[in-house]
């Protein structure tokens, strides 16, 4: 259980610094000016919000292990290296919605526990195949963020 842990923490962190070079997740509204989101890089802080999902493919009635890693970059830097973890997040949930569910379902909704370096983990075991999506509820520093992954679940 441990190396599978230590896998997950490895890929989450890949992804991670992953999405945080690739584009931030803000609380923002979209449409604002380029002037204004510059000016607000360098007087906010950014958050970063990596979600996975291990392991992907799952089985059916085993454990799935959901983490969100939240991390914040602080000034004009936005250097992912150099982000600090947000180890003091309000609220971290994970909700699961089959694919082909109603759009009026609300899905099944767990939530995370912080463990370190800004990592937060929950865990669910899912008894149906199929598609699942999940969706990481985040509020942290006064925002909250949502990010959305699938995870696949085969007999």
């Amino acid at each position: 259980m441990h190396s599978s842990r230590l896998g997950l923490i490895l890929f989450v962190f890949t992804a991670l610094i992953f999405s945080s070079a690739c584009g931030k997740t803000s609380g923002s509204e979209q449409g604002e000016d380029a002037g204004k989101e510059k000016a607000m890089n360098q007087t906010a802080s950014s958050v970063f919000v990596a979600v996975a999902s291990d392991p992907n493919p799952a089985k059916t009635g085993k454990t799935i292990y959901l983490s969100a890693i939240i991390s914040e970059l602080k000034g004009d830097t936005m250097n992912p290296e150099k982000s600090l973890p947000v180890e003091n997040a309000e609220r971290v949930s994970f909700t699961i919605i089959p694919e082909h569910a109603p759009q009026t379902m609300s899905g099944k909704t767990l939530e995370a526990e912080h463990t370190m370096g800004g990592m937060y983990i929950t865990e669910v075991q899912l008894d149906e195949p199929g598609t699942y999506h999940v969706e990481a509820h985040i509020k942290a520093h006064g925002q909250t963020f949502t990010k959305t992954t699938t995870i696949t679940v085969e007999p």
